[in-house]
């Protein structure tokens, strides 16, 4: 059985360290086996890279959750005035155990501050 998810949306402020989500693991799985970050972005910007570091941590596993998991994602660089910089999905392959109704965080550091605030979810699918 393969079960997807999708976190909400969360704004990205600076460079730091931010919480995007938490999902519950459902019964009946025991892998995650790929995530992945979709960024959005209206206005006026000007020159920014969306490079940022997808970070997933678990305290309530026991010993099914390797520790914490991070996944480098590259992303377009806007220059100039772009009103609405295309920034596709994207997705990582992983082969992660995980322990049903464990919660996983999902936290974004970006490669720096934006001038503008894109929001960002997290995504996957167990199985």
């Amino acid at each position: 059985m393969e079960l997807n998810f999708v976190t909400g949306i969360t704004s990205l402020a600076t460079a730091a360290k931010t919480l995007i989500g938490t999902v519950t693991v459902p019964l009946g799985v025991s892998k995650l086996v790929e995530v992945g970050t979709s960024l959005s972005s209206l206005g006026l910007t000007t020159l920014f890279s969306y490079d940022h570091i997808l970070e997933l941590e678990c305290n309530d596993a026991g010993g099914a959750w390797g520790g914490t998991q991070q996944f480098a994602f590259g992303g377009p660089a806007v220059l100039g005035t772009d009103v609405a910089p295309e920034m596709k999905a994207q997705v990582k392959d992983c082969d992660i155990n995980v322990a049903p109704n464990s919660h996983i965080t999902f936290s974004v550091t970006s490669s720096c501050s934006p001038t503008i605030k894109p929001g960002c979810r997290g995504f996957g699918k167990f199985k």
